[in-house]
């Protein structure tokens, strides 16, 4: 039921054409990355980001915008940002404060 009832709602946070980031709150091992990476298949590109890895973690340190971030993964994942839907997902983005700051 659970399962079902997130993934119904990111869906309709997807659908919305006024969406905001989303941030995903839970306690660990729960599955939240795996609903998201399920999720992943409704969208043309998937960008995983995990920000307990030092090199994903210098993206947010070394840039001052998202789009910037953007080109740099999209060069380094050789993925167009300017084709179709992508889902970017950050995951334990709370252990680099200026990733928080960049997304608001």
């Amino acid at each position: 039921m659970f399962y079902r009832n997130i993934y119904q709602r990111l869906k309709e946070w997807a659908s919305n054409p006024h969406r905001k980031p989303l941030i995903l709150r839970g306690a660990r091992q729960v599955g939240k990355t795996t609903v998201v990476e399920e999720f992943s298949r409704e969208f043309d590109n998937y960008i995983h980001l995990n920000l307990e890895r030092p090199g994903d973690a210098r993206l947010f340190t070394e840039s001052d915008t998202v789009s910037e971030i953007m080109q740099v993964v999209s060069f380094r994942q050789n993925i167009s940002i300017e084709k179709g839907r992508i889902l970017l997902f950050i995951d334990e983005i709370q252990t680099e404060p200026k990733a928080v700051a960049l997304l608001r």
